[in-house]
C-alpha cells in the first residue's frame, strides 16, 4: 500500500460503525469539510501511524448531515471488514479541501432584522442552521421562534449598514401553527 505524508493532509475525522451488510461505513467529520467532501475521491486513514489512500466506491459517499457521511471504499465488501476500521482518523490531502469563507453573507446575518416583501417587520435573525447545505435561519419573533429557508435568491434587500435582510418568504411558511 501506497502511503502519502501526513504533513500533506489535514485531519477531518473518523470512521464509525458499518452500515448494512456491503461493507459502507458512517464516517463523523468537522462540518467545516462537507463542501470537500462532496467531491472527494480519495479519503486518507490513519493506520500504524501512516496515512493509506481509501479509494470512495463510483461516488458512494452520502451527506447524511452537515456533520456525518455514509461512505462506501472499494475493497471493502463486508461489515466485518468494515468494522476493522471502526474509530480510525480520516484525512483530506490540503490541496483538495475547498476553503470555507469564514464572513459569507449567510454567516453574517445574525442579528439581522428580517423583512417580507411587504416589508413587515419579521423579527432578528438569531441562528442559522445548514441542513445538508439547506440554510435555515431562526428568527426570533415576539418572543417565539420561526424558521424560514434561506436562499440568496429570494433576497430582495441585503443593507449591512443597518443589519436589514428583506426577503420573498411565502405567506404559507408564516402562518404555521
Amino acid at each position: 500500500m501506497e502511503t502519502i505524508p501526513i504533513i500533506e493532509c489535514k485531519k477531518i475525522g473518523y470512521l464509525r460503525k458499518p452500515h448494512g451488510v456491503f461493507g459502507k461505513m458512517y464516517l463523523f467529520f468537522e462540518d467545516e469539510f462537507e463542501e470537500s467532501l462532496e467531491v472527494a475521491r480519495t479519503l486518507f486513514v490513519k493506520i500504524d501511524g501512516l496515512l493509506v489512500p481509501f479509494f470512495i466506491e463510483n461516488d458512494e459517499l452520502i451527506l447524511k448531515s452537515a456533520k456525518q457521511a455514509l461512505v462506501k471504499f472499494k475493497w471493502i465488501e463486508t461489515n466485518e471488514k468494515a468494522r476493522e476500521y471502526v474509530g480510525y482518523e480520516v484525512y483530506l490531502k490540503k490541496e483538495n479541501i475547498i476553503p470555507i469563507k469564514k464572513d459569507s453573507e449567510s454567516n453574517s446575518l445574525i442579528g439581522f432584522q428580517l423583512y417580507n416583501s411587504e416589508k413587515i417587520d419579521l423579527g432578528i435573525i438569531i441562528e442559522l442552521d445548514d441542513f445538508s447545505g439547506n440554510i435555515v435561519l431562526t428568527v426570533d419573533s415576539n418572543g417565539g421562534k420561526i424558521l424560514i429557508p434561506y436562499n440568496e435568491n429570494l433576497i430582495e434587500k441585503y443593507d449591512t449598514e443597518n443589519k436589514i435582510l428583506q426577503m420573498k418568504i411565502s405567506e404559507g411558511l408564516l402562518n404555521l401553527e
